[in-house]
Order: C-alpha cells, then sequence, then structure tokens
C-alpha cells in the first residue's frame, strides 16, 4: 500500500519535473506576450500587453522553489510592466489574472524563506507596488451611474462604454478577493469599498429563490438578461 506521504511526493516531482518542462520564455529584454503559443512557441498580446501568463504563474514559480525564474520574473516585472498605455482591458480578466496575479506573487514571495540550497534575491515588494498601479487604473470602471464596475476600462481614460452598457454577473460581482486582499495589504479602503459596493448591489437584485441573472446594465442596474444558470 502506497503511504500518502509517497504520493505527496510523487505528485511534488512530477509537478516539478512538468513546470521545468514548460516553463520557458524565448529571450527577450522585455516580458512575454499575454498569450503564449505552445506550437509556434511565439506569442500574442491578448489585453495590451501586459505581461498575463508571466504574472498569472508567479506564485507558482514561489511555490515551485524556482529562484531563478522568481529572480528573473522580478526584474522583468520592474523594469517592462507598464500600465500606462493607450489600450482598454477586460476588467475581469485582469482583475482575476495580473492584479490577482501580483498579490498572490508578492504574498507568497514575501513569505518564501531559505532552503538548503540557500536564499532567494532580496524582495522589496515590487509586485505590491505594481497592482497598486494597476488598481488604481482599473478603479475608474465603477465609475458608472449604478456603481457596477463596466465590462471594459480604458488604461487612460476610464470606463468604456458600449450600445448595450452590460456586464455578466461574475465580471460585476466577484472581485472582492483581489480588491478586498488590496485594502489589507495596503490599509486603503477604497478597493474593497469599490469591490463590496458592487457585489451587494448584485445580490440585492437576486430573486425569490435567491438566484441571479446572466447580466445586468452598468447604468441602470437592471438585469439585461434575468437567466441563471447552476
Amino acid at each position: 500500500m502506497v503511504r500518502h506521504s509517497e504520493t505527496d511526493s510523487c505528485c511534488s516531482n512530477h509537478a516539478t519535473a512538468t513546470a521545468t518542462a514548460t516553463w520557458h520564455f524565448p529571450p527577450s529584454p522585455s516580458p512575454p506576450q499575454d498569450n503564449l503559443l505552445p506550437i509556434s512557441c511565439g506569442g500574442k498580446d491578448w489585453q495590451g500587453g501586459l505581461a498575463i501568463t508571466l504574472v498569472d504563474a508567479l506564485d507558482a514559480l514561489v511555490v515551485l522553489n524556482r529562484r531563478h525564474d522568481v529572480a528573473e520574473s522580478v526584474d522583468l516585472i520592474r523594469k517592462h510592466l507598464n500600465f500606462d498605455k493607450d489600450t482598454k482591458v477586460h476588467v475581469f480578466e485582469t482583475v482575476i489574472r495580473v492584479l490577482g496575479g501580483l498579490l498572490s506573487g508578492h504574498i507568497r514571495r514575501r513569505r518564501s524563506g531559505g532552503t538548503a540550497a540557500g536564499r532567494a534575491p532580496a524582495y522589496d515588494g515590487i509586485f505590491l507596488r505594481k497592482a497598486i498601479q494597476l488598481a488604481d487604473r482599473l478603479l475608474p470602471a465603477f465609475d458608472t451611474p449604478s456603481g457596477l464596475p463596466a465590462l471594459f476600462v480604458h488604461l487612460k481614460k476610464g470606463p468604456v462604454h458600449d450600445t448595450h452598457n452590460s456586464t455578466c454577473t461574475a465580471c460585476a460581482g466577484t472581485l472582492l478577493l483581489e480588491f478586498g486582499m488590496l485594502t489589507a495589504l495596503t490599509g486603503n479602503p477604497v478597493y474593497l469599498e469599490r469591490a463590496e459596493y458592487a457585489a451587494r448591489l448584485l445580490y440585492d437584485r437576486r430573486s425569490r429563490l435567491g438566484l441571479v441573472g446572466a447580466s445586468l446594465n452598468v447604468l441602470s442596474s437592471e438585469w439585461h438578461s434575468k437567466e441563471s444558470t447552476i
């Protein structure tokens, strides 16, 4: 009978080996593009060039103790990750992948200690500083008549409105984790306040069965689609 410790060790070794085999960005003086194309070993920018895949993997690199890759990622992000861009981004995707990636990377990197092979290079909180810069450019998405975040936000100009002005339920109501953590880390209440207001507004519009619709109008806060799925 295989003991749990042996199984855990086997899984851990397999995960580490898989990460070692797959984690490779072509040499470049700037961060990799948002999406990686594994067959061509190329990439493409999906959200204006925010190095989404790299940022999304920061915490995994720390957990896997890939100190060289972590140090390289820190250097790339410090020098090249810039949110002063003339582009619009999808608020939900940018929050869960870029803001969330920076915050989880910061927390894991701050908590990581020494190993038998030595300690990782000193960390100065750059991931958190970048998270604050990004969040401050995402906050204008909440500047709508209802307080619900717009589906898209322009990183320089603010919320982007289309002919429907609708957003999905998840996009409007599930930003509490990242914005709440940012408030906890910085002491600035505005991040949590904006996300919590949107979540409460959405919750208050649930049906008598406790269900919510699929999308709603960010101007009026009325349901755009009352369809609910489980």
